[in-house]
């Protein structure tokens, strides 16, 4: 049996910001993306965000773009709903209590390959970029310009936001996700073989890739299934 050391598994060597910096050389800029539910919009509305999408996604010239759909089965609290009359008692207590999807986005952009970014990182961590070698810089340089022109086309889509996730949020997704969201925020064991495990959770994990437009090179998605809490995550990444 192949054993690895924590160090080599964990492949984060720092978050600052909205900003994580990989070990290998990798650095992404994390952002919370908000939209309507898809079962909200016409097919014309569907069609024209997936334009903008794919018009925003050709701005990035290299690197990953990441994005992951979460959805946590949970029980609609109707306390805040409006009160007082007949119609409005009657529709919070049809609705309190009944089961809904809570689900939330995340959007990562990765720029790879930055050879002297841990060198320059452990020399400087608050001035890491100033000390990455020209071609590292430049292409940092470029890769943050073309994150900023996606993000501003995204932006303009109706009842859309994009918002830069800060440390504390993207330290708390990622302790849920690796524990499969539990209430108690513990940790627990994750055991993949035929199915995977999370503490008491039961799940699987199905994968496939499929081509997109000529902007984009590739699609490949990733699902996870669990029992309880968790009815789905999705991961989607698209590469250049």
């Amino acid at each position: 049996m192949k054993e690895f050391s924590a160090e080599s598994a964990y492949s984060i060597e720092t978050i600052q910001g909205n900003t994580i910096i990989s070990k290998s050389g990798d650095l992404s800029v994390v952002y919370e993306l908000t939209e309507p539910e898809c079962y909200s919009l016409s097919e014309e509305d569907m069609q024209k965000r997936h334009e903008e999408y794919m018009r925003a996604f050709s701005h990035i010239s290299y690197g990953y773009i990441h994005r992951q759909d979460i959805y946590l089965r949970d029980s609609f609290d109707a306390r805040d709903m409006p009160h007082g009359s007949f119609i409005n008692d009657a529709e919070s207590k049809h609705f309190h209590n009944r089961e809904m999807l809570r689900h939330h986005t995340i959007l990562a952009f990765t720029c790879t390959g930055l050879k002297t970014l841990e060198r320059s990182y452990q020399a400087n961590p608050l001035r890491y970029s100033e000390a990455l070698s020209k071609e590292d810089r430049s292409k940092l340089d470029l890769f943050l310009d073309e994150v900023e022109q996606a993000t501003s086309i995204l932006s303009s889509l109706p009842r859309t936001a994009v918002r830069e996730m800060d440390e504390g949020q993207i330290q708390r997704n990622i302790i849920a996700l690796v524990n499969g969201f539990q209430d108690d925020a513990g940790m627990r064991d994750v055991l993949c073989s035929d199915k995977l495990y999370i503490g008491s959770k039961v799940g699987g994990i199905s994968a496939y890739v499929m081509r997109t437009t000529s902007q984009m090179r590739s699609l490949s998605l990733s699902q996870i299934e669990l029992s309880d809490t968790i009815l789905r995550c999705q991961c989607r990444c698209w590469s250049r």
